[in-house]
């Protein structure tokens, strides 16, 4: 695909050259509307060097052909309240160019004080489909598919298919247990996150690796623990806890691995700090 030279915007590269860039508009003039055609017009303009102008400040921290492995990759993001409004957000804005979001619950008044998603004039809409809605009004590139119902052993290899990776963003330990177990069959690596009050965990669980197992116990003594609503969720710790599980997940898309197997980061908004722990060999 060609781009005018009149169409492209530039900027100044750090050895005193010109860089490219192409807005939406441009594109979107020149090809449509088509997520997957804007996606795979985006992908051809970086593979001459050319920045879309939405992806441009990731420069810097992401290289061109980061950039392109992130609009060719999906992510699953089950659960879209408190840490899934965030991931859905810094997954959308990163450019990770398919996104499977499933919730099947809706949005009540008391989301207000933490859920990104969550506004007033969404109260009682379902939280995948306003999810869905906010990415079109981000980037129009970024291929959604809603799924409007409760994570369990009967949905998920249904939202997990054709994705690279998925994010517990749940807040029930029953589910979290269904979803492991389904990204270990899909063979995907799966990112937890849980919180309550001022402190939360963040944990990459790759496949083959006990997970939840080690850091919660069995399954059938965990089953009873959820995100205690009686510690609170003030808005700062799900959002601390969601943008560490967005940076941990494009970072392994990319293919940097974080070092370790089995390590969880606790977060702890007291002080504030992050910690991380080995669990392998535990």
């Amino acid at each position: 695909m060609e781009i005018p030279k009149e169409n492209l915007s530039t900027f100044q590269l750090p050895d005193g050259e010109q860089g490219y860039t192409v807005e939406l508009s441009v594109l979107k003039k020149l090809i449509g509307d088509s997520a997957n055609d804007l996606r795979a017009a985006m992908v051809a303009c970086l593979e001459k060097g050319i920045w879309p102008t939405c992806l441009l400040s990731n420069r810097g921290v992401f290289s061109l052909s980061d950039q392109i492995k992130l609009l060719q990759s999906g992510a699953a993001i089950i659960g879209a309240g408190g840490l899934g409004g965030t991931v859905v957000h810094g997954l959308a804005r990163l450019g990770v160019g398919r996104l499977s979001i499933c919730d099947g619950d809706a949005f009540e008044e008391s989301n207000l004080n933490r859920q990104l998603l969550a506004r007033l004039d969404r109260l009682g809409m379902n939280k995948a489909r306003c999810a869905a809605d906010e990415i079109a009004l981000i980037n129009p590139a970024i291929e959604v598919t809603v799924f409007d119902v409760w994570a369990d052993e009967t949905t998920l290899s249904e939202i997990l298919e054709g994705c690279q990776i998925a994010v517990d963003c749940l807040d029930n330990m029953t589910s979290r247990y269904h979803l492991q177990s389904a990204s270990e069959l899909m063979g995907i690596p799966l990112i937890h996150g849980s919180l309550g009050g001022m402190e939360g965990f963040v944990m990459i669980i790759r496949p083959g690796e006990a997970g939840l197992t080690k850091l919660y116990g069995p399954e059938t003594g965990a089953a009873t623990l959820r995100d205690d609503l009686d510690l609170g969720f003030p808005y700062f710790t799900p959002a601390m806890v969601a943008s560490l599980q967005v940076k941990l997940a494009v970072m392994m898309l990319i293919g940097r691995q974080e070092n370790g197997a089995e390590k969880v980061f606790h977060i702890d908004m007291n002080i504030p700090a992050i910690n991380h722990f080995d669990l392998s060999n535990s």
